[in-house]
């Protein structure tokens, strides 16, 4: 399944003018939106990971001004892309420009099935120059590592140079038709890097210290515990993880809050009630109120919204 390459988006093209002309190889779209997401890091509008423990549907639906990139692992069912359907099998790569219309059924088919997607901001009438949807592979692993990372670290408050390299590093790898992706997969192109230097350096200490957070997002480690698990003063450790993750560790512990409440959510038969006492809230109503502060609607709205993935 490789529709014909559109061009590259029109957003990017006035923004880089006689750089780009008309009709744009895949290659000179790839670098036009890399180099628009490093210029300015805002244009990653979400970022998001659900797993598939069981059916999982997102109903048909689309987006006014976003490009949607998904990575759809080892999991079986049907996409609707444009009014096509198509059967999945393996690992299933979408490039959802702006206007179309798209939705999938999913169920398991692996003991580690999950959905990673990016939402990008190139403009209600921004293209892409890769195909809409491929799939039937057991590889594209360099392209799932490297979409996983940018999830993990993205907040909306900003996003590492390191995460920007990681999605720069996805977009590379997007296969052109299904036997790129093969080649690209059988020839081991790494996307795991850290891109750390000096082995134990203090990325390398905050890093474990966001990873002990991640395991207490029901009663999460203040600034002075995460600091003294990166053996860093709190004045050091905030000074280098904004450094590290470009922002605040409250900014990054409530977005990684969000993302948990979010994947909780989308679980049609979880109550609310209990999607606030997993994430350690005193009380439903408290959990409403700071999930409506920070996703803008409420979390009974927000599970009914099929634009929110």
């Amino acid at each position: 399944m490789t529709p014909p390459p559109d061009s590259a988006p029109r957003s990017a093209r006035r923004r880089f003018g006689a750089s780009l002309s008309t009709n744009q190889e895949p290659e000179v779209w790839r670098r036009a939106l890399c180099a628009a997401l490093f210029d300015d890091p805002s244009k990653i509008a979400d970022a998001l990971s659900h797993p598939v423990a069981g059916r999982f549907v997102i109903e048909a639906h689309h987006h006014t001004d976003l490009l949607q990139l998904d990575v759809i692992h080892q999991c079986e069912g049907q996409a609707m892309v444009d009014g096509r359907e198509t059967e999945l099998s393996g690992t299933t790569l979408m490039t959802v420009p702006p206007g179309v219309m798209h939705g999938y059924t999913l169920r398991p088919a692996g003991p580690d099935a999950a959905v990673w997607l990016i939402k990008l901001r190139i403009g209600r009438d921004g293209e892409s120059a890769l195909p809409t949807l491929v799939t039937g592979n057991e590889g594209w692993g360099s392209v799932k590592t490297a979409v996983a990372a940018l999830v993990s670290d993205w907040t909306p408050q900003g996003v590492s140079l390191q995460a920007l390299t990681q999605l720069a590093l996805a977009i590379g790898a997007w296969p052109e038709s299904v036997y790129e992706g093969e080649r690209a997969d059988a020839e081991g192109y790494d996307t795991s890097a850290t891109h750390e230097v000096g082995g134990d350096g203090p990325s390398s200490r905050v890093r474990r210290a966001i990873e002990t957070l991640g395991r207490r997002l029901s009663d999460p480690p203040d600034l002075a515990e995460l600091a003294a698990s990166a053996n860093l003063s709190p004045r050091h450790f905030a000074r280098r993880f904004r450094q590290d993750f470009g922002c605040t560790p409250h900014d990054y512990l409530q977005a990684r809050r969000l993302d948990a409440a979010r994947g909780l959510l989308r679980d049609a038969d979880r109550r609310v009630s209990s999607v606030a006492e997993d994430l350690g809230f005193s009380s439903p109503a408290a959990f409403s109120r700071w999930f409506t502060r920070l996703a803008g609607q409420s979390p009974r709205t927000f599970r009914d919204d099929p634009q929110n993935f």
